[in-house]
Order: C-alpha cells, then structure tokens, then sequence
C-alpha cells in the first residue's frame, strides 16, 4: 500500500523570511477627489485595509489633481490590499463618478521605465501579452510623466 505524502508545512518563521525576500513596492495614482474614500473617517479605512491585507499602504500629498497611494509588503499582501482598494472604490462609487456605471474600475500603477520593459512589456510584448491573457486585465502602457505634465 502507497503511503500519502504529507502536504508540506510552512512555519511562520519560514513564510516570514519568504514574506521579506519577496517584498514589493506598487505605486497607484488615485484621483485626489476621491482619495478619502481610501483613506476613510479618521483613516478607519486605510487601517483596515492595512490590518486585513498585512501591507502597507502610505499616501502622498496633492500633486495636481492626483495622488499616489503606495503599498508595500509581499506579493500576496500588496495584491490582497490592491483589491480591497479597488473594491472598496467600486462599492463606494458616487454620482459622477467617471467610473460609476462601469463592471470594472480603472487603476493606474506607476512602474520605472527600466522595469517596464524588460519586467512588464517583455521581448517583443510577450510578458505583457501572457498577463492579458491569464488575467483579462485590459492593460495600457503610457508615459505617466508626460501624460501629467500635459494637465
């Protein structure tokens, strides 16, 4: 009779130090009309994100009329919290909002360009093209820069 191999078990310890190894910062631009929905009545929402997703999540000052909200933490951890984001921002839509009758809501991720191309885009569009298709993201790369500067 075959013996069943036991799952293996991760400690604490052990997904701690992976936790670290695999930290990432993610930049998101937020409309500063709507950044306190993120940020909530005393921060009470920020904090729950923070608690729930174990991130990080730090907001800028105004710039023009945007604001970046920066997550920080493992990769499960910030996609955890990039989700509540979201979610939050779709349930909580408003009237006139640009988004409010749309399935999905819009968010900008703010990525180096030396990355872009070579982590995101890849050689000849194939790793940009296998997130499409594994996600069904509808993805647009821009010059976040420049597209600002033109406000």
């Amino acid at each position: 009779e075959k013996k069943k191999s036991k799952p293996l078990k991760i400690t604490n310890e052990l997904s701690k130090i992976h936790n670290k190894i695999l930290e990432i910062v993610v930049k998101v631009e937020i409309d500063s009309r709507i950044v306190g929905r993120i940020i909530g009545k005393g921060g009470a929402t920020i904090q729950k994100y923070q608690k729930e997703s174990a991130a990080t999540i730090t907001v800028s000052p105004i710039f023009g009329e945007h604001r970046f909200a920066t997550v920080t933490g493992s990769q499960f951890n910030v996609a955890k919290c990039l989700g509540m984001i979201t979610r939050g921002l779709k349930e909580n839509a408003r009237k006139g909002d640009s988004d409010l009758d749309s399935k999905y809501y819009l968010l900008c991720l703010i990525v180096p360009s030396r990355i872009c191309a070579r982590h995101i885009i890849g050689k000849g569009g194939h790793y940009v093209s296998t997130i499409r298709a594994n996600s069904g993201a509808a993805i647009t790369i821009t010059d976040f820069m420049v597209e600002l500067l033109k406000l």
